[in-house]
């Protein structure tokens, strides 16, 4: 016999039905990072052990430039950014996510703001920020590949200098969370028409769910 820490995942966007999922799997810990008033209620109420689930961690919406099709706030000058982080703070959202689309002096509000009220800022790196504007105040990144289209671009991915661009990154002591596809609630493609009980189903949603009941007590 032997004991093993709960597992932590430090990106994902879930809800009530799916948090048996990752206790089945081993995962004690999670961070939701598109938050929302009811899903600090959740946090709150797995805290208080009134639902069971893993401890959540979670994140503002996301803050963004531009709209786009995920739960999100337009955030077009810094005033605004400035009081929609002291809201956050307000409201007990564990940290703050940075999307895509932000202006400098926005992003620059956001973080100062963030810093603070002691909130950490995560998520993706605005393309008039770069990489180099990330690095300079500290914010973690998700998702590894936003480092690429951040340097080199999509159409030159083997032109990347990794190992300085690591070197760099190590240097700002910031956290990259490799962060996979995106896997929401209710996005997941069904079962392929045809496919044998027995293989191991191509979508992570479906394969968390085979392996929730493979490890289901009778």
């Amino acid at each position: 016999l032997y004991v093993l820490p709960g597992l932590a995942d430090m990106h994902v966007h879930t809800d009530r039905a799916t948090l048996p999922l990752f206790l089945a799997n081993g995962v004690t810990t999670i961070r939701e990072l598109n938050g929302s008033p009811a899903l600090l209620a959740l946090r709150d109420s797995i805290a208080a052990r009134q639902v069971q689930g893993p401890r959540m961690f979670v994140s503002s919406p996301l803050l963004v430039g531009e709209a786009n099709r995920f739960r999100h706030l337009v955030v077009k000058d810094a005033d605004t950014a400035r009081a929609l982080v002291r809201r956050f703070a307000a409201e007990g959202y564990d940290l703050i996510k940075i999307y895509d689309g932000l202006a400098r002096d926005v992003y620059n509000a956001i973080v100062a703001e963030a810093r603070v009220k002691n909130l950490p800022c995560t998520g993706h790196i605005p393309q008039p920020v770069g990489l180099d504007g990330i690095l300079g105040v500290g914010q973690n990144i998700e998702h590894v590949e936003k480092i690429v289209y951040a340097t080199v671009g999509v159409a030159n991915p083997d032109t990347i200098q990794a190992p300085v661009i690591a070197q760099r990154i190590a240097a700002a002591h910031i956290t990259v969370n490799r962060a996979g596809r995106e896997c929401r609630p209710g996005s997941c493609r069904k079962k392929p028409a045809g496919r044998s009980s027995g293989a191991p189903p191509a979508d992570p949603c479906a394969r968390a769910r085979q392996m929730a009941r493979l490890n289901r007590k009778p």
